[in-house]
């Protein structure tokens, strides 16, 4: 008996190092996915889809900016995910006063959920604000949603734009002058233990959660900014909370439960591990569409 035990404790690691493998694996395929039907959409469209669109109730301020639908809605037909596409109902806010489209936010879609994180909350609290969380979120640029200029270890720096516009604004692959190769157009994050309602975090079919901002690098111990912030992610890499902030100025870190760094696409398909300890210049420039920056080897 004593000797299975100690064969038992030796496999074990082995045995579950293998199954990280595989469902790293088949995150890197999610990944490949997203970023093929982001091709095909703007093949049809000739422009990314904002990460957020403008619904025709929209109230005007930014305030409403939280209920309108994601960019993944949008490239669901590029997904093989027709028969949802075409039951949604457009035009109209994704939550809030509106009860509409409840069963499209709360419908599991594989493509959208790494398998490393175990934890897949549907958002509830009321029919109106339901939504599932999810994984993979877009490249909005370097410091927040909002496009400000803030400072990071007594360091100053301006937003660099990313592949993809927060509200209502498409961006074509020819403003990437940096090269498709050398952006990011989609990463990793991770879900909280638990939700309140209009919580961001992984919320990419509406509003906030829809991208991610590399103003830190990925898996930081720096807190990020999320509307009503979050009180764990519930796994091995800091923080285990998040500071409450606004709607509109939401820092969304890559994170992820893959050890050592976070996987992304490139906005030319391929995807890339990014290490939790690449260089924050490196980082930063591969989140800037248009910065002129050359990046070597990362």
């Amino acid at each position: 008996i004593a000797i299975i035990a100690i064969l038992v404790a030796l496999l074990l690691p082995a045995v579950q190092q293998a199954r990280e493998a595989a469902r790293r694996s088949s995150c890197k395929n999610n990944l490949k996915q997203i970023g093929l039907a982001l091709h095909n959409y703007h093949d049809v469209f000739n422009a990314l889809p904002p990460a957020v669109n403008q619904c025709r109730d929209w109230g005007g301020s930014l305030w409403d900016h939280r209920g309108c639908p994601g960019y993944a809605f949008r490239i669901l037909p590029y997904l093989e995910e027709s028969a949802l596409y075409d039951t949604i109902t457009w035009g109209v806010l994704f939550e809030g006063s509106s009860t509409v489209n409840v069963q499209q936010r709360t419908a599991h879609i594989d493509v959208f959920h790494c398998p490393s994180d175990t934890i897949l909350l549907t958002e509830a609290g009321s029919a109106n604000f339901s939504g599932l969380m999810r994984n993979y979120p877009v490249n909005l640029g370097t410091t927040d949603y909002d496009q400000s200029t803030l400072t990071q270890s007594g360091v100053t720096y301006t937003h660099k734009k990313g592949l993809f516009e927060f509200f209502n604004k498409a961006v074509l692959f020819r403003d990437c002058t940096d090269g498709l190769s050398n952006t990011y157009m989609v990463g990793e994050i991770i879900t909280p233990d638990s939700l309140n309602t209009w919580t961001g975090m992984g919320r990419i079919h509406q509003n906030m959660g829809t991208g991610f901002t590399a103003f830190y690098t990925p898996n930081s111990s720096n807190q990020d900014n999320i509307a009503n912030g979050y009180s764990s992610l519930g796994g091995e890499n800091p923080p285990q909370s998040a500071i409450a902030g606004n709607w509109w100025d939401a820092i969304v870190t890559l994170r992820s439960h893959h050890k050592g760094g976070a996987q992304v696409t490139l906005g030319d398909g391929s995807v890339r591990f990014i290490s939790d300890n690449i260089d924050l210049g490196t980082h930063h420039a591969l989140a800037g569409r248009s910065d002129g920056i050359v990046v070597g080897e990362f």
